[in-house]
């Protein structure tokens, strides 16, 4: 890397300093007993009534600017 692209790399990351402090990482887990998309088992596999199912996600915003990303998962 030359000398040139690092001074604007160094910038770039200082100019967005602001915005990564105010940033903000929430998450959420639970445990559910039958999990069910539009009325429909997801788990067809078992054929007890209780199917449990483990979620969860996490979010990361990017402070004031409404830009976050996300994910959700399911053992189902």
């Amino acid at each position: 890397m030359n000398p040139a692209s690092s001074k604007v790399l160094a910038v770039a990351l200082l100019a967005a300093l602001p915005m990564l402090a105010s940033a903000q990482l929430t998450g959420n887990v639970s445990l559910i007993t039958n999990y069910k998309f539009r009325g429909q088992d997801q788990d067809a596999t078992k054929a007890k009534a209780v199917k449990p199912a483990l979620q969860g996600g996490f979010d990361y915003a990017f402070g004031d600017t409404g830009w976050y990303v996300g994910n959700w998962n399911s053992s189902v």
